[in-house]
């Protein structure tokens, strides 16, 4: 990995742990705790976020149609 490619790597999960850090302030966790929970929860929230606004666009787009089935909300293609 080049210099460079290792330093955005770096600042890449600083942002990600202050992020993390933001959310729970007092949290404190070991380097393994770090990469194991923090990290990787960080992005799992990240990614259900995204996931949820490409589904909101989709239903805008009249792509998908979204359903209510109780407490859950259901996605499937538009007819």
């Amino acid at each position: 990995m080049k210099k460079n490619d290792r330093q955005l790597r770096i600042q890449s999960v600083a942002q990600e742990i202050s992020r993390y850090i933001d959310k729970r302030p007092n949290a404190a966790e070991t380097v393994e705790g770090v990469t194991s929970w923090w990290i990787s929860r960080q992005r799992i929230e990240e990614s259900v976020e995204v996931v949820e606004n490409a589904l909101e666009y989709l239903v805008a787009q009249k792509t998908l149609v979204k359903r209510s089935l109780g407490r859950r909300t259901l996605y499937m293609k538009a007819k």
